[in-house]
């Protein structure tokens, strides 16, 4: 019977967006990668940052009855998000050789953690999986940050489908990641649909079974 305290949804918005700025800007500066330049990976980016927001403000909408968005919109909102990261992925990535450096070691090819992301740019020596494990885990730490402040923000406040609900949490987040990714990650398509749409289909999946718990009341 605690009394709880009133928030705003202006209030209510300010910690997930607050998060996704966080993760552009990192993408955008923390990797030191030169950046795109060329308008398509720009606009692929921001088209994806565009529907990243638009998940996140689904999630936090209650609507007149309270029951959040309806659940045909967060199915259209699922299938909209991958066709979108697919058809960017498409768009915007270019074939490298696919050969291996002989003269790097292997932990150049796959990566090892976020921490290669900064150390360790994409050659195109090395072939489509360099950096494989380097850009997956980024995008995972830069998905878990939106994905977690979505669910806090949003705690407790989905009556109704909460897992269709932390699916579009999931979706969201990988989107995000993946937009801060595109700039200066737009290498090749296997390595794209590896690294950064796999991450986003994990977190979708996860975020399915964590919003069942976290966002049911």
């Amino acid at each position: 019977m605690a009394p709880t305290r009133f928030r705003s949804p202006a209030q209510h918005s300010l910690v997930p967006f607050g998060a996704v700025a966080a993760v552009i800007l990192s993408g955008a500066t923390l990797l030191g990668r030169p950046m795109a330049s060329t308008a398509l990976p720009w606009a692929a980016s921001i088209a994806m940052l565009a529907l990243a927001c638009a998940g996140a403000a689904m999630v936090l909408h209650r609507g007149p009855t309270g029951l959040g968005a309806p659940v045909r919109w967060r199915r259209a909102y699922l299938a909209s998000a991958g066709a979108l990261f697919v058809l960017s992925t498409l768009a915007t990535t270019r074939g490298i050789p696919r050969t291996l450096s002989l003269t790097n070691p292997l932990a150049d090819h796959v990566g090892l953690s976020a921490v290669n992301a900064v150390t360790v740019t994409h050659t195109p020596t090395l072939g489509p999986m360099q950096n494989l494990g380097a850009c997956a885990s980024t995008s995972l730490v830069f998905a878990g940050v939106v994905a977690l402040s979505l669910l806090v923000s949003s705690r407790r406040a989905v009556p109704v489908s909460s897992g269709s609900m932390g699916a579009v949490v999931g979706a969201s987040a990988g989107l995000a990641a993946a937009a801060a990714l595109q700039l200066s990650c737009a290498t090749h398509i296997a390595h794209a649909l590896a690294a950064h749409g796999l991450p986003m289909l994990f977190a979708t999946v996860l975020c399915t079974f964590l919003g069942r718990r976290a966002l049911a009341p």
